[in-house]
């Protein structure tokens, strides 16, 4: 009953050393990733070519925003918060007007808003809202910063259509029969 074990015990022994005598894998090969496909994204929009100015305007700007930082401690100056209030009242101002025309309880606030917006009182769409550049894809002309319908003259309100339809009780449309079709 022992050569049992033994044999057992043998044969995992030259087992685990045979893997000794298997040659190592051949090493891999490395492609040069230089060449043609270098930089090949940056080449088809104008690459070398296209002037990066906007990056060295960027980098100023914010070696300005970091100089004043530093010069007053890290806190804001007057200067800076008056200008941060001088934005905040235009931007009140504007919404301001704007809401004054969507909350009207006059009949049709339309002509209104008109009027606003060719004042220049309200920014919309197709005038004065400033599109981003950046975010302009595949012939659209970019995205707005903010929500563009919010600025339209019933969306308070809704707009319900002038024409009268008959309901019943139930408060579902009923059709009129024509005026040749006999009663039921």
């Amino acid at each position: 009953m022992m050569a049992l074990p033994s044999r057992a015990c043998t044969l995992a022994l030259l087992a685990a050393s045979a893997s000794a005598f298997v040659g190592a894998p051949p090493p891999r090969r490395v492609v040069a990733v230089a060449g043609f496909l270098d930089d090949m994204m940056d080449k088809l929009d104008g690459g070398d070519s296209k002037a990066d100015a906007w990056k060295d305007e960027m980098m100023r700007e914010q070696q300005e925003i970091l100089k004043r930082r530093q010069a007053s401690g890290g806190f804001i100056t007057e200067e800076d918060e008056e200008e941060i209030r001088a934005r905040r009242a235009s931007v009140s101002k504007e919404d301001a007007a704007l809401k004054a025309v969507q909350t009207s309880t006059a009949d049709d606030n339309l002509d209104a808003w008109k009027a606003a917006r060719s004042s220049g009182q309200i920014k919309t769409a197709t005038s004065g809202l400033k599109r981003d550049a950046d975010s302009s894809r595949m012939g659209s002309a970019g995205l707005f910063a903010e929500r563009a319908d919010a600025k339209l003259p019933y969306i308070d309100r809704g707009y319900v259509a002038e024409k009268k339809t008959e309901v019943n009780a139930e408060g579902i449309p009923v059709k009129k029969a024509p005026a040749g079709a006999p009663g039921p």
